[in-house]
Formats: C-alpha cells, structure tokens, sequence
C-alpha cells in the first residue's frame, strides 16, 4: 500500500519564543484566534473521504465537522470487538472510543454534519430495533399459546403428580417456558441521566455513543455544584475497560461489565470559551475537556456557492458499506482481540509518543495544553486502528499508512487545541485591554467590585479578576490585600503603576 506523499511529510509544530519584555511594562497579548491547520481530506481512507468530501460540498459546511464525526462513529461501531496496545510488550490496551467536539458560529452547519456522519449508525439502530420488534411478536404468540393451553397442563400435571412421573414433570414445565424478551438494542444515547446511562451501559455489550446536538448544556450540568459526581462518572468512562458498579438504594446494584463510551456533539465559541476558562486557570483542571482529544474549531466559511445536487452514490455506498462492515464485526465473548503496530508503523508511532510526552513534560507550556497532550497517545492509537479498519484491514496490526494518517491528524488536532485553550484567556484579555482604555474612569485606588459595577463591555463579574490579573502580571497595575478583621474577607485593592 502507497503511503500518500502529504502524509509522509510530517512536521512537529514548533511555538515561537516570546521575546524578553523591555522594561516592567510588557504589551497585552494579542487576544485574535491563534491559526489552525484546514483538513486534509488525504487523512482519511478511500472508504470515508469521497463521502466526507462529496457531503461538506453540498452542504457548504467545513469538512472538518464529517470527518471528525464519522471518526467517532467508526470507534462507537468497533467499540470492544478490536481493542489496540500501542506498546509491542507491554499490556497497555485502548478501546478506539473517541470524544468529538465541533466548535463553530450557529450558521457553521454543526448539526447537518454531525447527522449526516452519523445516519449509518441510525439505520443499524432502527435495523437492529426492527428485528427486536419480531422478537417480541413471536414471545407474544408463545405466551398465548402457553395460555391457551394451561388447562390441558394442569391436568397432565396432575396424573404426573399421582404417578410420581418426574420426566412427565419436567416435560410439562419445559412447556409453561416462554423465551425472555431481550433489551431493546441501542447504538446512540441523547439524553440521560447518569443512572440510566449506567443501566443502558450495563444492556450492551459493546459500549455506546452519546451524541449531543448542543455540548454546552451537558458541560454546563456538568460545572454546576451538583454535578460532582455525574462529571466523576464520565472521567472515568473515557478510558476505562475494567467492570463499573452503580450501588444505589433504590436501583439497587447495576454492573457495567463493558463501560466504554463515545461522545459527539457541536458547541458554539463563545460557550467553549468559559468550559475551557476553569481548565486554563487550574480552577477545573481535571482533565475533562482535554478528554475531547477530537476537538475542532475551524476558520469560518466566508464564502457560499449555492448546491443542490444528489449525493454521490459510489461515495455514499462505499462510507455505508464500511461503516457496516465495522457494525457486523463480531462480539468476543471472552478476551477481545488486540492489534499491534507493524515494526515500521511502531518506529513512528514510537518516535511521535517520545516528542510528544517530552514537550509535555518540558514545562515550557501551558498546563491545559499539557494535560491534552498527555492524553492523545491514546486517542492517536485509536485513529491508527480505526483508519486500518476503515481501509479494510484484516491482518490484526496497524500498518504504516493507517499509522502515519493518524500522526498526521495529531499534528492538525493540535493546532485546533491551542485555538480552543488560547479562546480561555482571549475574553480576559478584550477585558483587559477595555479596562485599561478606560483607565482614567477609575479611582486611584479600586476593587474588582467597582471595575464590573461599570458595565463595560466583555467586563463582566465572572471575568473581571482573571483581567486584572493579566493586568498585574503585564506591569499595569499593583494589587495590596488588606485585612477587614476577624469577621470580614480581606479586600484586594488595585492602584495603576506610574
């Protein structure tokens, strides 16, 4: 197999070196959209790229929402049947689950995308829902017939009673059996609780996807005060392939033998902002987002050019036909099968995972950046396996040309990531930058309280001190805290530097 030659040309990215302030008084950051790679529709395998090309055309929508969506689907699909080690000896073991988010304006065709990449998974769904409704019409003619025959048992029953005829006993009972009705199948959760999600978990076999068409309300419940523990849940649902018990007292106990899951879902910049705000400051550091290791945010689409044409169908046949192919994969009873890297796609997974954990572990960048980087092995094996698949793979090892797409994708998530890390800090700089130009509008000495009292534009309650902390830490302002005594809080007051 032919390695594409843009895949060949792989390029760690390197972040320029801030210059040395001149004097105590440095510029504040400049707070425009850092810039990200566009897809390269060369990252993905023949199956999946004429769809994904052929399908963001005729919805002028950017081609990075399919491609992301169709990535996670595929993982959702495969969930436990193949399983990766991306070391040759070591019992590291990954299920392909992935974590999407498509970051976009409200016109920037989220939804069209993530449900255009996913209808395959629903026709399985309501294929596998249609066959579940047969079953249920052939136990409820089982259960008339038992019933219509209940008289004619008593009385055999009876005559095996006063013979003692145990076989006749056990011939009668084997009759009164009706086959127990099985759970309704599910690929694709929308909306639940996490109890529920546990039970449904527990139903399946093989994992399942949670897709939302608006991530911001889940991340926001998820925020709250009261979500500690639904937010503890999900964590561990990333990357988690041991047994989850639910002990409830009501619901008694629930075990989720296979608790593996993916998510999928679009949110709009200004909501990803404040999500990513708790991350970069420390204040929710715990991982979360850095678990959307699929996380894109691509430029706007400027222009329009009006389509309307019928898909594809050799494209679309071929993304169904795969996506289907991956559906049918069987279930492993026991063990799942787990894939290796051939020598040369282990040689540059290898040298990618060595680069990559040793800019995270530098110091040299930011936390939030860190932590993602510190978690995308596992994503990057997982597109590894699942491009191997999706080409049609069969040998139980990860090739060189799935290998080197997935370090390829690596390379372009993470320009999106610094884009959406950097969005944690651009509203405190606007703020910032609107405080200072309004600096003559405050007293000699002052409060944060009496900076949002002004109602300034972007200076809000909730951000006003990260600004005047980017304030601080630029030379603008000197900040003394002051003791109220023993029932009071100690006030922060703020005086500009000469």
């Amino acid at each position: 197999m032919t390695v594409p030659a843009k895949i060949l040309q792989m390029a760690t990215l390197e972040q320029p070196t801030a210059p040395e302030p001149k004097n105590d008084i440095r510029d504040l950051p400049d707070d425009d959209a850092m810039p990200v790679q566009a897809f390269d529709p060369d990252l993905l395998p023949d199956s999946v790229r004429g769809f994904v090309v052929d399908t963001a055309d005729r919805m002028q929508c950017p081609i990075d929402f399919l491609a992301v969506t169709a990535m996670v689907g595929a993982g959702a699909l495969v969930g436990r049947k193949v399983l990766m080690k991306p070391k040759q000896l070591d019992n590291w073991t990954i299920a392909p689950n992935l974590w999407g988010a498509n970051i976009g304006r409200p016109s920037a065709m989220k939804s069209p995308a993530i449900n255009a990449a996913l209808q395959p998974l629903r026709n399985f769904e309501q294929e596998q829902q249609a066959d579940h409704r047969e079953i249920i019409k052939e136990i409820e003619v089982q259960k008339a017939l038992m019933q219509a025959g209940a008289d004619d048992r008593k009385k055999r029953m009876k005559e095996a009673a006063k013979t003692k005829n145990m076989e006749l006993a056990r011939e009668i009972m084997a009759e009164e059996s009706v086959q127990e009705a099985p759970t309704l199948p599910r690929l694709i959760v929308n909306n639940a609780t996490i109890e529920k999600l546990g039970e449904l978990l527990a139903q399946s076999n093989n994992g399942l996807l949670l897709e939302r068409d608006e991530l911001a309300g889940w991340l926001a419940n998820l925020n709250s005060k009261d979500g500690g523990e639904d937010r503890a849940f999900y964590l561990e649902l990333y990357d988690r392939l041991t047994p989850y018990t639910f002990d409830r007292i009501m619901r008694g106990t629930t075990m989720i033998d296979h608790p593996i899951l993916s998510i999928v879902g679009g949110i709009q910049p200004s909501k990803i902002a404040g999500v990513v705000r708790g991350a970069v400051s420390g204040e929710m550091d715990d991982g979360l987002i850095q678990r959307f290791q699929l996380m894109v945010w691509p430029d706007n689409e400027e222009s329009f050019s009006y389509r309307d044409r019928a898909p594809e169908p050799r494209a679309y046949a071929a993304y169904m036909g795969m996506m289907r192919r991956l559906s049918e994969l069987p279930i492993p009873e026991g063990k799942a099968p787990a894939w290796n890297f051939t020598d040369r796609a282990q040689a540059a997974f290898v040298e990618w995972y060595t680069a990559t954990m040793q800019r995270a572990r530098s110091g040299e960048i930011g936390s939030a950046i860190e932590s993602h980087l510190i978690k995308s092995p596992k994503a990057i094996a997982g597109l590894a396996l699942l491009l191997e698949l999706l080409d049609g793979g069969t040998s139980g090892t990860a090739g060189e040309t799935a290998t080197l797409r997935a370090l390829a994708w690596a390379e372009y998530l993470e320009s999106h990531a610094r884009r959406v890390y950097s969005a944690g800090t651009a509203s405190a700089t606007a703020a910032a930058k609107t405080i200072l130009h309004n600096k003559a509008k405050l007293s000699e000495v002052f409060t944060a309280r009496e900076v949002w009292k002004k109602g300034w534009k972007g200076v809000t309650q909730d951000i006003t001190e990260d600004a005047l902390d980017l304030l601080i830490d630029c030379g603008y302002l000197m900040a003394s805290t002051t003791d109220t005594g023993a029932s009071g809080r100690p006030t922060t007051r703020f005086t500009w530097r000469a």
